[in-house]
């Protein structure tokens, strides 16, 4: 079940997003090495057989965005391209999560802040408290021409995940 709090308003993008200090640089693509701790982790991930253990770094590491968010895995897509594709707008560059976390908080409840960032040929899209990437009215169309896999999880329990291929639903769930 989704919350109810969803934004209505708009979308307000941020690219670069890094734990490390250090900018992507979305025009020109990502950097070829892992740019700071959720790359480095998210790319381990990925690329091998997990456990329930395996995840325990992200909610050590990251506590405040552990509460609650929403993690989409956009194919060939710039992270740049992400917020139009939403019908957002490019907001400033932050380091860090708590930088990211603190300005979803400040933006209330009518608008989603979302993080990108370039991953090989993927571009990861980060909410804070956020939903858009499970709202089929919102990621089926900006999935159009590539493929959009995504998870919310949220404190009360709820979790939600949606892949989507060129604006079609190839497999949703919601708990």
């Amino acid at each position: 079940m989704l919350p109810d709090h969803r934004p209505t308003a708009g979308v307000t993008g941020v690219t670069g997003v890094t734990e490390a200090g250090s900018e992507a640089d979305s025009a020109s693509g990502p950097d070829p090495a892992p740019v700071g701790k959720l790359s480095v982790a998210w790319t381990r991930i990925c690329a091998m057989t997990v456990t329930a253990a395996d995840h325990l770094w992200f909610e050590d590491g990251f506590p405040d965005l552990a509460e609650a968010y929403c993690f989409t895995l956009v194919k060939d897509l710039a992270p740049a391209e992400l917020p139009q594709r939403l019908n957002g707008a490019a907001g400033p560059s932050l380091t860090g999560v708590t930088a990211v976390v603190d300005a979803a908080d400040d933006l209330g409840d009518t608008q989603q802040l979302i993080t990108m960032a370039g991953v090989g040929p993927w571009t990861l899209m980060i909410e804070p408290s956020g939903c858009l990437g499970v709202s089929e009215e919102r990621a089926l169309p900006a999935s159009a021409g590539t493929t959009w896999i995504s998870r919310f999880c949220n404190t009360d329990g709820s979790d939600s995940f949606l892949w989507a291929e060129d604006a079609t639903v190839r497999r949703t769930s919601r708990k």
